[in-house]
């Protein structure tokens, strides 16, 4: 029986994120309806293209729905590069690449698992088609990082 590589092996992880330690998880099939609405559409990195919305489960488990219309919602595929923050924890834990579904033209969205434990502090995140990045414009490590005590989305 084959074995199946499970993860993406990429080399470029996010700041704090060590090599190879990338999860792609699933595409999602978040509900049109349920998506955010962005902020302050612009054609550069900014947090205003940017919307997220926790939906907690009753097991512990959330969804982090987002929304993204930047710089890269003009190409065929977008993923989401994501990490948690979580209570006494260190930044960009449980790194997963989700796979955004165009909504409409220049609009991206999808659904990013959250699973159980420590309360989470902040969702990190950096957006990827092919090998164009859009981190908040610091590169080569910014990213943009999402409270979600002060429901608040800045770049580190």
């Amino acid at each position: 029986m084959a074995s199946k590589q499970r993860g993406n092996t990429s080399k470029k992880a996010p700041a704090g994120a060590p090599a190879g330690t990338v999860k792609t998880a699933a595409p999602s099939a978040t509900p049109r309806l349920l998506a955010p609405a962005v902020p302050a559409k612009t054609s550069a990195p900014s947090p205003g293209n940017v919307a997220l919305r926790w939906n907690a489960r009753g097991d512990g488990t959330a969804d982090v729905l987002v929304a993204y219309e930047g710089p890269l919602a003009s190409r065929d595929a977008v993923l989401a590069r994501a990490g948690t923050w979580r209570s006494g924890g260190a930044p960009w834990a449980d790194v997963q690449d989700v796979r955004l579904t165009r909504e409409a033209p220049g609009r991206f969205v999808g659904a990013i698992r959250i699973g159980a434990g420590a309360p989470v502090e902040a969702v990190e995140l950096a957006f990827h088609a092919a090998e164009e990045w859009d981190n908040g414009g610091r590169a080569p490590l910014g990213y943009y990082e999402w409270s979600l005590r002060e429901q608040q989305l800045v770049v580190r």
